[in-house]
């Protein structure tokens, strides 16, 4: 019979987050509605736009996710690919309290570690502040990270110099996005939140790709303590799900969502 301590450390094991990889073709195909039901369902119920309105127009966007434990059908996160960051652009969760929570702290798990980033306004933005997630507020820095040409001028930031941290009605800048197709201006008010960008190792492989130095840049809050285990592909194991899967190259074009490219 098991001893009451050896129960205990078995169900703590059980109880770990272990952030996991999956590979969007390694998905087996009766998971993709339901997958596209729980990220109409997230951003619906939050009052926002669905830029996606197909299951094939999401998954063909992002070619890999971040969960927990492989368990993407409770919680996922996508995500592209900046030179120096991965950008998180959508977060989507059943719609169980624990998964809404849940949602948060993989937020947080993932911007306290150097390469991710995350563009958030209003709520998530508050909900960041107030867990001292760190942030990104020099100018060059915020360009840098989401590759801003300060000469291109259908993509470009507006520095708010009365950003106010307290303030939950507060954001650091102004993002102007134009739709040269549709001669439409966008814009929507964020803060950036991340820390170190990464050089990342030239690879086919963009899912696994390894942060292989650490760069500049500086970032708000970055000395307070986390338990929290970083995501550095470099030195951290990360468990890799695979499914059988029909396979679906994912296609990469230019998307926005909230307004802007996520």
């Amino acid at each position: 019979m098991e001893s009451k301590e050896a129960q205990e450390q078995a169900t703590q094991q059980q109880q770990q987050k272990v952030l996991t990889i999956v590979k969007i073709k390694d998905i087996e195909d009766k998971y993709h509605q339901e997958l596209f039901d729980m990220y109409k369902n997230t951003y619906s119920n939050a009052g926002q736009d669905l830029w996606f309105k197909t299951k094939e127009e999401l998954l063909n966007r992002y070619p890999c996710l971040i969960c927990y434990n492989g368990e993407y059908t409770k919680l996922y996160v996508l995500y592209q690919f900046k030179k120096n960051f991965n950008k998180i652009s959508l977060v989507c969760h059943n719609g169980s309290a624990e998964e809404k929570e849940n949602s948060i702290k993989i937020r947080l798990e993932l911007i306290r570690t150097p390469g991710w980033m995350l563009e958030a306004s209003g709520a998530t933005s508050w909900i960041l502040r107030k867990n001292k997630a760190p942030r990104m507020d020099n100018e060059k820095d915020i360009q840098e990270a989401l590759d801003i040409i300060p000469e291109n001028k259908n993509d470009k930031i507006e520095i708010n110099n009365a950003f106010d941290e307290n303030d939950k009605n507060s954001y650091r800048y102004t993002r102007v996005y134009t739709d040269t197709k549709l001669n439409k201006e966008y814009r929507t008010n964020e803060t950036l939140f991340g820390t170190k960008s990464c050089k990342y190792e030239t690879t086919s492989d963009d899912c696994n790709r390894k942060c292989i130095e650490k760069l500049g840049g500086k970032a708000k809050h970055t000395k307070r303590k986390v338990k929290h285990t970083k995501v550095k592909h470099s030195k951290r194991k990360v468990k890799h799900t695979k499914a059988k899967a029909k396979h679906t190259k994912a296609k990469h074009k230019r998307v926005k969502h909230n307004s802007y490219n996520s």
